[in-house]
């Protein structure tokens, strides 16, 4: 498993507090938004179910994938949005 912290171009950006997008590849953009989509389903499912919300709730999620759909939309790559209806 490579940490971020040891790739040496991404150091510098993580030091200041935040995550660089743009140094990062389509793929992997996608799929990370893709895994907080897919959580915040998972999170409203089991909310529906009357089980605590454990992920999705916190704005910090919620300000990662907006800086990742800024991100995706400057690059022109269509994605499903994320419903936050909770």
């Amino acid at each position: 498993m490579v940490l971020a912290l040891d790739l040496p171009w991404l150091r510098g950006d993580l030091e200041k507090g935040y995550f660089v997008f743009t140094k990062l590849n389509d793929e992997s953009l996608v799929a990370h938004y893709e895994s907080i989509r897919k959580q915040v389903d998972l999170d409203r499912l089991l909310v529906n179910r009357g089980i605590k919300l454990v992920f999705a709730h916190g704005e910090a999620v919620k300000k990662r994938a907006g800086d990742l759909e800024s991100e995706l939309a400057s690059r022109k790559i269509a994605i499903r949005p994320i419903e936050w209806c909770f």
